[in-house]
């Protein structure tokens, strides 16, 4: 059974084992001074931690910094590969494309990685109009991997906006989707 060490002060951490079950979803609520909320991550308790100082990490960490981004979803979340069973709409979902592999430039080597950022809601210009918000807050977004900001965050061309089954109680909505390449300083 998997443990989680819950602290919001160094010195007064606890460790909560969840009831027998699961899977299970940890969730973390930070708020600003003024009560409000700022960021709620969902994390797969057996399942995905994004890993220190990576891609996945720095996207939750500027979508965290951006509430204009958190505004835009339902439950002010970017879900990691796929939304829970009967998420309203809207919503959106972000999962790594490629892992880093080595690029060599004028300037040295580097790392480039692609994310993919999927985009859902009740109409087509819906959907495109939150994957458009997205798509110019990513654009040259200062993520930070391993310490260092990267050289760039670049979106590609997005990709044909479709219809599928995945509203809160499968319904048709329509998802806009675009990807990303992101080079880096770092090593294999």
């Amino acid at each position: 059974m998997p443990r989680v060490l819950v602290t919001t002060n160094p010195t007064w951490p606890f460790l909560y084992t969840p009831p027998p079950g699961g899977p299970y979803r940890f969730q973390l609520e930070v708020k600003d001074s003024a009560g409000g909320d700022v960021f709620t991550p969902q994390v797969p308790l057996a399942g995905f931690t994004p890993p220190p100082g990576s891609l996945q990490e720095a996207i939750q960490a500027f979508f965290a910094t951006r509430p204009d981004l958190q505004a835009m979803t339902s439950d002010r979340r970017l879900w990691h590969l796929e939304a829970d069973e009967g998420t309203e709409l809207p919503y959106v979902e972000y999962f790594k494309v490629a892992e880093p592999t080595d690029v060599f430039t004028t300037g040295g080597r580097v790392l480039k990685a692609s994310f993919q950022i999927n985009c859902y809601h009740w109409t087509v210009t819906q959907a495109i109009a939150v994957r458009q918000a997205f798509q110019t807050a990513f654009d040259g977004a200062p993520l930070n991997i391993l310490g260092q900001v990267v050289a760039y965050c670049i979106p590609n061309e997005p990709l044909e906006s479709k219809a599928e089954g995945k509203g809160p109680k499968g319904e048709d909505c329509y998802a806009s989707l675009i990807t990303f390449d992101v080079l880096y300083a770092g090593s294999l």
